[in-house]
């Protein structure tokens, strides 16, 4: 097993300097996100020379890229922001392999308009779960392509909000360019230890 952390949890716009921070804290892998290259989160071009700039600076500082950050509202109320989110994330998904990262991460969304990790009541709507399967539908090709996965984390607040809407989702794309990232933080807000036990075993089980 290898420890490994968020490189954005370091400040920095250069990724030789932030991955140098990465292994003097201790870690030995690293999910990388564009805004320690000086981007934005998720470009809408991503650079060869940013691409080779993060890909030496992992291989001198000798941590494993295990993924890269694609975290888009996938189900935005708007259709605009959510199609310009599916190009922006298409162009992630395209560098990834040449990056190293063998998956890329995704927030499977709110309707909320303002923030993709808060709460809406429309996120379990069928419109909704709609969105997301046709976001699915022009992704999971990029990441077979590009031969990637995409990992998908249950979220409270997102449309995919618990272990069985990430069993669903598995069960319909049908794709093994999708995995599922398991933080059993994220399956609860407030419980008891024994019911903490039981979602994370269930989880792991669904």
């Amino acid at each position: 097993m290898q420890i490994g952390i968020f490189g954005k949890t370091f400040p920095g716009t250069d990724p030789d300097q932030v991955f140098a921070a990465v292994k003097t804290a201790g870690f030995d892998a690293v999910q990388h996100n564009w805004s320690s290259s000086g981007l934005a989160s998720v470009p809408h071009d991503v650079p060869a020379d940013a691409v080779e700039a993060a890909r030496h600076a992992a291989e001198k500082h000798q941590l494993a890229m295990v993924a890269i950050s694609g975290t888009v509202n996938l189900i935005h109320p708007d259709p605009d922001v959510r199609q310009t989110g599916i190009d922006a994330l298409t162009a992630t998904i395209r560098a990834a392999p040449i990056l190293g990262a063998p998956v890329v991460t995704l927030c499977t969304g709110s309707r909320n308009m303002d923030d993709q990790w808060a709460d809406h009541p429309d996120n379990q709507t069928p419109e909704a779960w709609a969105d997301l399967m046709s976001a699915m539908e022009h992704l999971l090709p990029e990441a077979e392509s590009a031969g990637v996965k995409l990992g998908v984390e249950p979220e409270l607040a997102n449309v995919v909000g618990s272990a069985l809407a990430a069993r669903r989702l598995l069960d319909e794309a049908q794709s093994d360019a999708l995995t599922i990232i398991f933080d059993p933080a994220n399956l609860f807000d407030t419980a008891e230890i024994d019911e903490q036990r039981f979602l994370i075993s269930h989880g792991l089980d669904v």
